[in-house]
């Protein structure tokens, strides 16, 4: 795996759009208030108030905010303004080899998951989920930021949630590169040209405005395609939805239960209150126990280098 610079302060990030139009310009004012409080720079791209129909702007415009901000040397990290739908659209006009050669942080969450996999995937460099700037940045809310910050050292670092926030469906420990976000997102990736390698791999997994029978036929499909079968853990983030929690735990437990691997639900991050960040490709080591769970996020453990 490929190891971005570490983003510090005095840094430029550039801001871009690249699945839905952004619906609110005040949120991203403040989220970018928030980014340049906490000592960065921030440059908006080009095209980022674009809008057709449900994207924002055409597929070359969302892809050009993207692209120029890979190639240009003084932007060191790039976030998402918002996520939505459109940014699998954008697959097949990458040019990945970009991506190996401006090594970067990339970071966004939801949407996002069908462009930050993929990335991990075919060029090794490990990417961000994380908060995006019209979302929680925008909120200021301090456990993501706290962690936003812990992460971009690329350094290793623990996530210890709450335990009266956890609910642990297998206990055990388990060790693998690390990768997953939106459940949707990473079904979409399934029988596609970009479907990742589940073999090994510590899944971490949110959704949002999913109905029960829906969350299961997506947890149903992985199971169907052999993901969970080679998955080395998985860590379920919060699911935001109309449905009761015990409810959905009872999905969860049904679906993934009986793998013999460690199972836990509610570790921060998702489409509710926080997002702590979480590098895709990086190795992690799942601990899951009644008293005590955490996910440790160890960066150089696999040989990751800095190119």
């Amino acid at each position: 795996m490929i190891l971005p610079p570490p983003l510090k302060k005095g840094d430029r990030i550039g801001v871009i759009a690249p699945a839905s139009p952004i619906p609110d310009r005040e949120k991203l004012t403040r989220g970018v208030e928030v980014l340049e409080s906490l000592g960065f720079q921030v440059e908006l791209g080009k095209n980022i108030f674009k809008s057709r129909l449900y994207l924002a702007g055409s597929d070359e415009e969302r892809l050009s905010d993207l692209m120029e901000f890979v190639e240009r040397e003084d932007i060191r990290a790039i976030i998402a303004a918002r996520g939505g739908y459109g940014t699998l659209r954008l697959l097949p006009l990458l040019d990945f080899e970009k991506f190996y050669t401006n090594p970067k942080i990339i970071m966004g969450f939801s949407d996002l998951t069908s462009l930050l996999v993929p990335i991990a995937e075919k060029t090794g460099l490990i990417t961000f989920e994380g908060p995006m700037v019209a979302s929680l940045f925008s909120k200021r809310d301090e456990l993501s930021i706290e962690y936003f910050l812990k992460a971009i050292k690329i350094e290793d670092y623990v996530i210890a949630p709450n335990p009266l926030q956890l609910h642990v469906i297998t206990p055990g420990s388990g060790r693998g590169t690390l990768l997953g976000g939106c459940l949707s997102l990473i079904n979409s990736l399934l029988g596609t040209p970009y479907e990742p390698d589940f073999t090994g791999k510590l899944l971490f997994i949110e959704e949002v405005d999913e109905p029960l029978y829906r969350i299961d036929r997506m947890l149903t499909q992985l199971r169907l395609a052999g993901v969970f079968d080679r998955a080395s853990g998985i860590v379920f983030g919060e699911f935001v939805g109309d449905f009761d929690l015990s409810d959905l735990l009872f999905v969860l437990t049904e679906r993934t239960g009986d793998l013999g691997i460690p199972v836990v639900y509610g570790f921060p991050f998702g489409h509710g209150a926080h997002f702590v960040s979480i590098p895709v490709g990086a190795t992690g080591e799942l601990a899951v126990g009644k008293e005590r769970t955490h996910l440790r996020v160890l960066y150089r453990a696999e040989g990751a280098v800095n190119v």
